[in-house]
């Protein structure tokens, strides 16, 4: 018989090696590398994009930042998809991949691989909320770099699409309208049990709310959240101040180039633009 508490032992001992060395310690806590690639390189400017990796060097973990030597003649796509690799190669982690910019048409230039992100792009991803979850734990991502630059990775089928909004935009009353709530039976229940509304709404924020973060005091609670909603269905095209409590969450999902989507066993959540019915889910080891 498998000793679970056990495996969960050894596969966090397994992730703390992975990670160490990786991350930048501090006083209160470790730095994520994607935090500082995100919030320090990505949204600042630079007129050489090479620095966009470079100036960090010292801001993330000793084992991470000794692969890469400063060496400007090198072009920026080679120098972006070799920290990726490096990082991936020594956390056995996906972190980065949010990172990635979904856009209309063409990504990146030819020469970088779609699955590259693009430091020098301060836009937002798209993607970063959709991958805070782990849904697949602290395991080791399984991958593969074929020779003609496509990264195969492994994840398990876990829905099938099923139904698609049109794109959202930055209008909370439109992304409620995409996500039908209106239609939702006050005792409707999820694919979990819970409450089909609460469901809707938690998905809404990604599930910052004070009930599940009790120190994150700026958060509101579900309770809150299910009020504000209501008030909302009253009247779709009202806009409302910043004070009130979902404004804040046009910061924390996305909702340009994301879709609100349904899957086959019931599921819901927010998925790319390019998305298409019929397409797996696959939480990927990471």
């Amino acid at each position: 018989m498998v000793d679970l508490a056990e495996t969960k032992v050894s596969l966090s001992r397994d992730f703390i090696t992975r990670c160490n060395g990786i991350t930048r310690s501090t006083v209160s806590r470790k730095v994520p590398v994607g935090f500082v690639l995100r919030r320090v390189s990505r949204e600042r400017k630079c007129s050489e994009p090479r620095d966009k990796l470079y100036a960090l060097l010292s801001l993330i973990g000793e084992r991470c930042a000794a692969k890469i030597q400063p060496q400007y003649s090198i072009s920026v796509p080679k120098l972006y998809q070799g920290f990726f690799m490096s990082y991936l190669e020594l956390s056995q982690r996906l972190d980065l991949l949010p990172l990635v910019t979904i856009r209309d048409g063409s990504q990146h230039a030819a020469a970088q691989p779609s699955w590259i992100p693009d430091w020098n792009d301060g836009g937002s991803s798209g993607l970063e909320d959709q991958f805070r979850h782990f849904a697949a734990g602290v395991s080791r991502a399984q991958f593969r770099l074929r020779h003609d630059s496509v990264l195969e990775v492994t994840g398990l089928k876990a829905a099938t699409i099923s139904t698609l909004s049109e794109t959202l935009t930055t209008k909370i009353g439109k992304v409620i309208e995409a996500m039908g709530i209106k239609d939702v039976p006050a005792d409707a229940k999820y694919v979990t049990g819970t409450s089909l509304l609460d469901a809707h709404i938690r998905t809404l924020r990604s599930d910052i709310f004070r009930d599940f973060l009790p120190h994150d005091l700026t958060s509101p609670t579900v309770e809150e959240g299910r009020a504000d909603i209501l008030d909302r269905l009253q009247d779709l095209s009202k806009e409302y101040d910043d004070g009130n409590v979902f404004n804040i969450s046009l910061r924390v999902v996305k909702w340009t180039q994301m879709r609100f989507a349904t899957t086959a066993n019931g599921y819901i959540g927010f998925v790319p633009f390019s998305t298409q019915k019929g397409e797996p889910v696959l939480p990927l080891s990471r």
